[in-house]
């Protein structure tokens, strides 16, 4: 006769063994878009969270359109040894309009290479996601060093819009954020954040801009 789910042969079970752990957690693995952006962002920000398009083609994303405006994002290493690495995709709009550079800096207990991002692409007439993949690896907090804001915020992870653009203007907007152990974790997330629609109608914080 059939074999009902969970029966066993021979004392092995048919189901095998869990392919994940049920108590070992990776030790980063972040996967934030549209809104819930805000969850990791601190308040010192000066970026806001806005839905631009039109209700068949809405487009969420943490947006910043001066020079000097930055974003912060909270990123948490606490299961990570010191000087273990890990990657961080940071999901962003590029288009051939309004848009400028912002560069990627880390602090806390993290280290990174201080990065350009241009969000200006010359010619055409488009406004897609593309991912930028950064380079972490988890450092020792300076002795003396201010405490983390909360206790999951021990890396920053900072962008702030440069007073040089392509386009003329500045505007600078972040769909997405992921870390993962590898690079090659990653590979899934690279669409990830920007064809995102709000479930809800919209509010004060989902204006159009």
């Amino acid at each position: 006769g059939a074999v009902s789910v969970g029966a066993e042969a021979g004392g092995v079970s048919l189901l095998g063994r869990p392919l994940l752990s049920a108590t070992v957690e990776a030790p980063v693995g972040l996967c934030l878009k549209g809104d819930e952006l805000t969850r990791a962002m601190l308040n010192t920000s000066t970026f806001r969270f806005l839905v631009e398009g039109t209700d068949a083609k809405m487009k969420p994303g943490i947006i910043g359109t001066r020079p000097g405006e930055h974003a912060e994002f909270c990123l948490d290493v606490s299961r990570l040894q010191p000087g273990e690495g890990f990657a961080a995709l940071l999901g962003h709009m590029v288009s051939y309009e309004h848009m400028g550079k912002a560069r990627v800096t880390c602090s806390g207990e993290c280290s990174c290479a201080a990065t350009d991002v241009d969000a200006y692409v010359k010619g055409g007439k488009f406004s897609v996601f593309k991912a930028h993949v950064l380079d972490l690896s988890r450092v020792r907090r300076r002795p003396g060093a201010a405490l983390p804001p909360r206790p999951d915020c021990g890396c920053v992870l900072k962008a702030t819009i440069l007073p040089d653009s392509g386009s003329g203007e500045f505007k600078f907007k972040v769909l997405s954020l992921m870390t993962a152990s590898k690079k090659g974790e990653l590979k899934w997330g690279h669409q990830a954040g920007f064809n995102v629609r709000p479930t809800e109608p919209r509010s004060a914080k989902t204006e159009i801009i």
